[in-house]
């Protein structure tokens, strides 16, 4: 029967630091010499602190580098780091609607007052979006 694998203090600290950079298991378990689920069994721990170790020192350098005023391409590969290792995420600005089914929204009304309130539609998205303003709405002719 096969030894059983005891990870040395020197083998754990490797599994943390490629954790924490990152890297998936089947990687550090090449690194470390063992199976992907031998590392798993015997260095869970390391698998799973690490990350969130790793996201807790780029978040605190994040922090004072913002409220100290450095250099902004730290800044830059902070948030880079967050957005991708932590899943911090911007709110989306993008709106879409629609109409039952997804199909055109059907507007009641005159052709006029149908007019109107598109263009008041398309005022209120230029003021949140002013990049908007080469929007332009088509009309539907009524005539028929």
């Amino acid at each position: 029967m096969p030894k059983t694998w005891v990870p040395s203090d020197k083998q754990r600290a490797t599994v943390h630091t490629l954790a924490s950079y990152g890297f998936p298991t089947t990687e550090i378990a090449k690194v470390v010499g063992v199976a992907a689920s031998t590392l798993r069994k015997h260095c869970q721990h390391e698998l799973d602190t690490a990350p969130i170790e790793a996201n807790a020192r780029v978040a605190q350098f994040l922090l004072d580098h913002a409220t100290q005023g450095t250099a902004a391409a730290n800044i830059q590969a902070a948030i880079f780091w967050l957005r991708t290792r932590a899943r911090w995420r911007e709110t989306p600005v993008s709106l879409e609607h629609s109409g039952p089914e997804g199909g055109p929204i059907q507007l009641a009304g005159t052709p006029e007052q149908r007019k109107a309130a598109l263009d008041m539609a398309l005022a209120m998205v230029v003021a949140f979006e002013p990049q908007a303003e080469a929007l332009t709405i088509d009309h539907e002719d009524d005539a028929g």
